[in-house]
């Protein structure tokens, strides 16, 4: 389940999946369309699609820039005439492609169709219909950046989503992790493994901290494992005590200390 590149097999995710993953955080509309709109406009093809597609998108933005506005609010009358003429730009936009496929029998431009879906108000429907044009992974940072989430992994959101991980959860590893790339790969996998069959995150990133700082040889960190995590282990998630053990070394327990426990004697 661990990932490193944006190589790695993709397979799109499904309406409900995009649904939860847009409602786990505060998405910034403007940036969603911003950004996914530009990276959709390179892939449509049609000059007449294109010439529309850019004024929905850009005519969306211009409206959910008035409404964020901070210092002063836009009057209602002009918002309202501002999301007027967005909706009538992702309307036309949408005409133009059913035009389109009626007249060549199928959807001939996908990138167009996100586009209509995204300026129209349904970003996560928007989100669906872009992977037929973009990667889902860039999709998905599209959408992380948007959530105010840059630094994550893409590829690692998408495989703890795909394990069956609920997408709050998932995101609350993914950040937990983003600043543990140094750990051992077996560690990883143990605590997405963990985390995957109903586990707490803060948990078990604490636990293979401790792990981690102990420094143990490849069968060491086995044998550590082995000792954690199940029902019947004396040990539970205390990686501290895991390690004392594998190396022999007597272990006083002490109160955690930063998410680490400390008590090796010796």
């Amino acid at each position: 389940m661990t990932a490193s590149s944006w190589d790695t097999p993709e397979q799109a995710l499904g309406p409900a999946a995009w649904e939860a993953l847009l409602a786990a955080r505060t998405v910034d509309l403007a940036v969603l369309v911003e950004v996914l709109g530009d990276a959709l406009l390179e892939h449509v093809r049609s000059p007449m699609l294109h010439r529309a597609a850019d004024d929905a998108v850009r005519l969306r933005l211009t409206a959910l820039a008035a409404g964020g506005r901070r210092r002063r609010d836009a009057a209602p009358e002009e918002l309202a005439e501002l999301r007027r003429h967005a909706d009538a730009a992702a309307q036309k936009l949408r005409t133009a492609l059913d035009r389109l496929t009626d007249a060549r029998g199928q959807e001939m431009e996908p990138a167009a169709h996100a586009v209509a879906v995204l300026t129209g108000g349904e970003p996560a429907a928007a989100c669906v219909a872009a992977q037929a044009a973009l990667r889902t992974t860039e999709v998905v940072y599209v959408a992380l950046d948007a959530m105010g989430l840059r630094g994550l992994d893409p590829v690692e959101v998408l495989a703890l989503v795909r394990a069956g991980i609920a997408v709050p959860r998932a995101l609350t590893l993914a950040e937990l992790l983003s600043s543990r790339r140094w750990w051992p790969k077996r560690l990883r996998e143990f605590a997405l493994a963990g985390v995957a069959a109903g586990g707490d995150p803060t948990a078990y990133v604490a636990c293979m901290d401790d792990l981690a700082y102990a420094q143990l040889s490849t069968w060491q960190q086995r044998a550590a494992l082995e000792l954690l995590g199940g029902p019947g282990s004396r040990f539970g998630l205390d990686g501290t005590a895991a390690a004392a053990e594998v190396r022999g070394i007597e272990y006083v327990p002490r109160q955690r200390v930063g998410g680490t426990a400390r008590g090796l004697a010796g």
